[in-house]
């Protein structure tokens, strides 16, 4: 079982994300979002290669995995002792802004 490691960025993107259901939909559909992301990280722990692998996009030498929960992406990256959560990213959003954003995080 590897442990869960957020990039600091990503909690950034869980708190916008949060906040824009919670403005949008109400209390009880923010905290059921949350909910549902958090759960899905949380199996990476177990089956951390549980995505679908990105060969076109790396993170520090580290090959990048997708994960979909319910409306929103999961990137991140398998380590040897972790997996480190790299982005979380609304399905809505513009996709093609994301390898500027991991190479924002890589520094």
């Amino acid at each position: 079982m590897r442990k869960i490691v957020w990039h600091i960025s990503t909690k950034d993107d869980l708190l916008d994300i949060v906040n824009y259901l919670k403005r949008s939909f109400g209390k009880a559909v923010a905290k059921k979002g949350l909910s549902e992301i958090k759960g899905t990280v949380n199996l990476l722990a177990t089956f951390p290669f549980l995505g679908t692998k990105d060969d076109s996009l790396t993170f520090e030498n580290h090959a990048i995995y997708t994960l979909h929960s319910r409306f929103n992406r999961i990137l991140y990256t398998v380590r040897e002792k972790d997996v480190l959560i790299l982005i979380i990213w609304n399905n809505r959003r513009d996709i093609s802004k994301i390898e500027e954003i991991l190479k924002d995080r890589a520094n």
